[in-house]
């Protein structure tokens, strides 16, 4: 990414803090989640025109607020879950700017390939210390890309790249709205409601362009 979402989004309104799932209760944000434009790229990350939708929320950071995220992969519980087989359920991420994104206000950071490799004690996520055990490296920190968006513009990413954002210091509101898929057939975490979606034929979205890694 970043690429641009090609419908109509400003008149959905952002809770005032993180709204988990409101894809369930809310059909405007049901929509954004199931439209074409993200729907399509997010088969093709996920190899399968049979993909499923099955966790949502807004992430909200206010003016001058000191809310982090360390650095961690999304894996697991609360993921997608564990095949029978025990290996983690790989899903595909997308976050979406509802507000201009950038460093000063606390935009996403992550190291460009290391989906590739579960590092540390990636299990507990943001509560995995990956810095202080010594599982990510100053070296691999320094590869560090961060996610600059505006308005409307969405990134794709698999969802255990190593990620993280610092503060809001900046004078306005930061709000994004996360959005997880799986393929069908690896419905896993029984803790979410899992919605079929059927990639229709459609233009092949060029996932190589403006790409960070």
């Amino acid at each position: 990414g970043p690429f641009k979402y090609d419908a109509s989004w400003q008149h959905i309104p952002v809770p005032a803090k993180r709204g988990r799932d409101l894809h369930l209760t809310e059909a405007e944000v049901f929509d954004v989640c199931t439209h074409p434009c993200i729907v399509r790229p997010v088969a093709q990350l996920l190899g399968t025109p049979r993909i499923a939708l099955f966790k949502t929320r807004f992430v909200v950071k206010h003016a001058k607020t000191g809310r982090t995220f360390a650095w961690h992969q999304d894996v697991g519980m609360r993921n997608g879950g564990y095949l029978p087989n025990g290996d983690p359920v790989q899903t595909v991420t997308v976050w979406m700017a509802f507000d201009e994104v950038n460093a000063a206000n606390g935009a996403m950071q992550i190291i460009p390939g290391s989906h590739r490799l579960l590092i540390g004690d990636y299990q507990k996520r943001i509560k995995a210390e990956l810095l202080r055990s010594g599982a990510l490296t100053e070296e691999e920190i320094s590869r560090a890309v961060t996610l600059d968006l505006k308005p409307g513009e969405f990134y794709i990413f698999h969802s255990w790249l190593l990620h993280t954002s610092g503060p809001n210091a900046s004078n306005g509101r930061r709000a994004g709205l996360n959005m997880r898929y799986a393929a069908q057939g690896e419905e896993c975490d029984t803790q979410f409601e899992y919605f079929p979606l059927l990639c229709s034929a459609g233009p092949k979205t060029d996932l190589t362009s403006n790409a960070t890694g």
